[in-house]
């Protein structure tokens, strides 16, 4: 695959042991992982991965066609080539954790470990027989026109679950990222019509962590729950709050964390 790599898609944050890469999801990029990027950059060599998606849309430019989530697996993958990386822990949170599931089923091999938060994978759903919570919000996310205004966005913020409904995302700390990288929620709609297979995930065979939020919405509960009983050696923890819950509770994040990557480590 000979794709170019814009400025922005990753962020190396020490080169220390084994790599870990991080994709963050459909808003905060790569920035999104900072936080868990500070508790390994010690020990590990920690690589925080924006999606093309959003890397161009920061840059107010659609990404490369025809965009999928395969696509973006391939690019990863193209992308530790370029680095010299044979195999890393991969992780990554809702649009973020959808591209690592990919990347894991395509790219075994170069798959150590792999930790999915709440992964926007409605395709499993779909295969599952439960359509309309699969699609539910399909409908809202196609209507975007070339421009996306602070209401649209603070609308997507409520109906994701990343801002709490009672709360103006306008006031988050997210906001202002979020803001910037607005242009990728056009592309929302694809990520729920992605394409899957059930029986890709029963394939997976690495140590596997699945997070989700007590309070998260329901279509995230179900995704989450059902590839816990889908991938052979997946974990599930159950952290306190909605989409977020692994920032609001980094310490047991960190610790569940560590107990998947390690004892894999070198």
């Amino acid at each position: 695959m000979n794709l170019h790599i814009p400025e922005g898609y990753s962020h190396s944050f020490s080169e220390n042991g084994d790599a870990v890469i991080l994709i963050g999801d459909i808003l905060g990029g790569s920035a999104s992982w900072n936080f868990l990027a500070e508790y390994l950059s010690d020990k590990f060599h920690v690589i925080g991965v924006s999606p093309l998606l959003v890397a161009y849309s920061a840059r107010g430019l659609p990404p490369p066609k025809p965009w999928s989530i395969l696509f973006e697996a391939e690019a990863l993958a193209n992308a530790m080539d370029h680095w010299g990386i044979q195999k890393a822990h991969i992780g990554g949170w809702s649009l973020g954790g959808a591209i690592a599931a990919a990347f894991a089923i395509y790219y075994p091999n170069k798959t150590k470990t792999l930790m999915l938060v709440e992964p926007q994978m409605r395709w499993v759903l779909r295969e599952l027989g439960r359509h309309e919570e699969a699609d539910y919000r399909a409908v809202k996310f196609k209507g975007y026109g070339d421009e996306i205004s602070e209401q649209e966005l603070s609308d997507f913020l409520h109906e994701v679950g990343a801002v709490p409904i009672e709360e103006d995302p306008r006031q988050s700390r997210a906001w202002r990222l979020a803001w910037v990288n607005r242009l990728a929620i056009r592309y929302a709609n694809e990520v729920i019509d992605e394409l899957g297979d059930l029986s890709e995930l029963k394939k997976l065979n690495m140590p596997t962590l699945l997070i989700r939020g007590d309070s998260s919405l329901n279509s995230d509960i179900e995704i989450t729950d059902a590839l816990a009983s889908l991938i052979p050696n997946a974990k599930r923890r159950i952290l306190q709050g909605g989409h977020t819950s692994h920032f609001n509770n980094p310490d047991m994040f960190m610790e569940a964390y560590f107990k998947l990557i390690k004892p894999l480590t070198r």
